[in-house]
């Protein structure tokens, strides 16, 4: 049985479905394009519907219609391989999250008379 990877690349000009073998050989490859918004200069802003519709899209249009012959196939060759679990200590943690608060503080009131 053939084994597959899948990936979303989500962008700011669109999103990316791509399938990729054993190799890491890109089997298939669907891009679709997000509106950009611009409200004002320097701004771009997107619609989380289109860019649902659109991560949705690209799978079923694209490489998912090629690589696999339905959903029952997927569903009976989907499996998770290995799951992400950063191993950072309790000090490094925090630094993180610290950035992170700051980040966010700065970034309050940007959008107040957007």
């Amino acid at each position: 049985m053939t084994r597959y990877a899948a990936a979303i690349d989500q962008g700011i000009t669109g999103t990316r479905f791509m399938v990729f073998d054993r190799t890491g050989q890109v089997v298939a490859s669907t891009y679709e394009e997000h509106t950009q918004i611009t409200p004002r200069p320097g701004w771009v802003e997107h619609d989380a519907g289109e860019i649902w519709a659109k991560t949705q899209r690209a799978w079923s249009g694209g490489p998912g219609d090629r690589v696999w012959t339905g959903l029952d196939e997927l569903r009976a060759n989907w499996g998770v391989d290995r799951v992400f679990e950063p191993r950072w200590d309790e000090t490094r943690r925090e630094e993180v999250y610290a950035e992170w608060k700051r980040a966010v503080a700065r970034s309050r009131g940007w959008v107040q008379g957007a």
